[in-house]
């Protein structure tokens, strides 16, 4: 299959993913909420790092959290790091139930991901949320969500935004807020 056709399944694949997995982000979403999270820890890494950033833009100005380690948010109280630096001395923040979302699609990052994520599971004690297609990645979560398979590994930030999006939309419902006006941002620029 060429790139063009690679392009065009993507949305047939993600809408079969919607039939199947959006009532999980909607329970999964309760979920956090129910536990009041205060911030949130992405770790992505490789071509999954784009959906990372994205994620990290809605879960910080819808969710009014700070969101660390991708890139820079809104709120943010950590510096940018990938999953490879995070090991390197990060990672002394992640504390007992400290929620991560990790976005781990098969591809050339799986396997450091995975490393990371077992680190955090095991020694750390995080709360790990996996979006992954892969089942070694999906077993280490609390909670997890399967990405759609066979999906290319370039555009595995395209389908893995979309549960990304999901959890945060049914969480800042959960929270009460209105996901049409995120506080602070207006979603057109007045110019005069």
């Amino acid at each position: 299959m060429g790139l063009k056709e690679e392009i065009l399944e993507q949305p047939h694949v993600l809408q079969r993913w919607l039939e199947t997995q959006l009532q999980e982000t909607l329970s999964i979403a309760r979920i956090i909420r129910q536990r009041e999270v205060e911030y949130v820890f992405l770790a992505a890494r490789g071509t999954s790092d784009h959906a990372g950033v994205y994620a990290q833009y809605l879960w910080g100005s819808l969710n009014r959290l700070p969101v660390a380690l991708v890139a820079p948010s809104l709120f943010t109280f950590a510096d940018p790091y990938s999953a490879a630096d995070f090991q390197h001395g990060p990672i002394a923040i992640i504390e007992r139930g400290f929620p991560v979302l990790a976005i781990a699609p098969r591809g050339a990052a799986l396997a450091d991901l995975l490393t990371l994520l077992r680190r955090l599971r095991d020694g750390q004690e995080a709360e790990l949320l996996v979006l992954s297609d892969s089942d070694e990645a999906l077993a280490l979560g609390h909670s997890a969500m399967r990405l759609p398979a066979a999906v290319p590994e370039w555009l595995t930030p395209l389908v893995s935004i979309i549960p990304a999006q999901l959890y945060s939309y049914h969480l800042t419902r959960a929270k009460g807020y209105d996901p049409e006006t995120p506080r602070g941002l207006r979603k057109v620029t007045l110019t005069r």
